[in-house]
């Protein structure tokens, strides 16, 4: 283990212009000393891994010969990681000036204390305003509600952004990480292909006696959240939100409530399908598709609930990181 403060990992899978951003504002940030950067590329096809290696010799390149997904990719980067602090940073984020220094004080200051093992941050859209990124654990009532909301507003609490306080959650967009943590609760669940990996993460740090902590006086910018999104999001990604959500409650829920959530989404992605087979009103192409779309999802999450119900809750699968 060095001196070095930071260890900033970043996973890519083939956001190589977005990337680049990423890393130019974290290099200009001219704190070199505390900080090192970690790439873990998950079997990007657009040149990205090129890319780091031509114009950020100093970042360290890890390429994986397939996609890990989220949580996979950011155990290997933490298990090749030699900073204090582990940072976890979206691929599609840049960092603002003094971020780290600003990080770093408050680390080191009384104010953190020895238990505050998780650090969230101010996060912004690229127009300047608030991005939701501090959450409650989901608890099958506030988890049915959310599926009823607008889709930005769903998981998040929505106040409370202008000062610092214990969270249960922060948004795995920027992830402060004491090493200690890792040490002790082991790195994420790589049953979580991506979404909900982070919620988890946190989940078990807190049983571990670990505080997670949103501090806004560090800011990112975040350019692409999936919150923001809905049918625009990609078939692939809106069938491992799902299945991410429903085995986060399989993992930390009673039988019960998984059984509840899944009956739940079932009924509303059938209220759904109804809606778009009915909806003449809508163009003939854009309601096929909505309604191809909400007919796999709901072929999906009957799926998920079936693979779910049948296995059993083994050890938590985080690579080669302990636990």
């Amino acid at each position: 283990m060095t001196g070095m403060d930071f260890s900033i990992v970043i996973v890519n899978y083939n956001t190589r212009e977005l990337l680049k951003d990423c890393l130019r504002s974290i290099y200009r940030s001219g704190e070199d000393e505390i900080y090192e950067v970690v790439v873990v590329d998950n079997n990007s096809s657009d040149g990205s891994a090129e890319m780091v290696r031509d114009e950020f010799p100093r970042t360290r390149l890890i390429i994986n010969e397939s996609n890990l997904g989220f949580a996979g990719g950011c155990n290997k980067g933490i298990t090749l990681s030699r900073g204090r602090y582990i940072i976890l940073l979206n691929s599609d984020t840049e960092m603002l000036p003094r971020s780290l220094e600003r990080l770093k004080v408050f680390l080191d200051s009384e104010r953190a204390g020895p238990e505050t093992g998780i650090i969230g941050c101010r996060i912004l859209n690229p127009d300047g305003s608030l991005q939701f990124s501090v959450g409650k654990f989901p608890s099958l009532w506030s988890t049915v509600t959310d599926m009823l909301r607008p889709c930005h507003k769903r998981k998040y609490c929505l106040a409370g952004y202008d000062t610092a306080h214990e969270a249960d959650w922060v948004t795995g967009a920027f992830i402060a990480i004491d090493r200690r943590v890792v040490e002790d609760v082991g790195g994420f669940d790589e049953r979580f292909f991506m979404y909900y990996e982070e919620v988890d993460w946190c989940l078990r740090a807190k049983k571990r006696g670990w505080k997670v902590f949103y501090f806004p006086h560090v800011s990112i910018i975040h350019k692409t959240p999936h919150a923001a999104k809905k049918h625009n999001i990609s078939l692939k990604v809106a069938q491992e939100v799902r299945r991410s959500h429903l085995y986060y409650f399989r993992k930390n829920h009673r039988t019960l409530s998984f059984i509840s959530l899944s009956a739940a989404t079932l009924v509303l992605l059938s209220i759904d399908v109804l809606k778009w087979y009915t909806a003449f009103y809508i163009d003939k192409k854009v309601r096929q598709d909505r309604l191809a779309r909400c007919r796999s999802l709901l072929a999906n999450v009957w799926r998920t609930f079936l693979e779910l119900s049948r296995c059993r809750m083994g050890p938590v699968k985080t690579g080669n990181i302990p636990k």
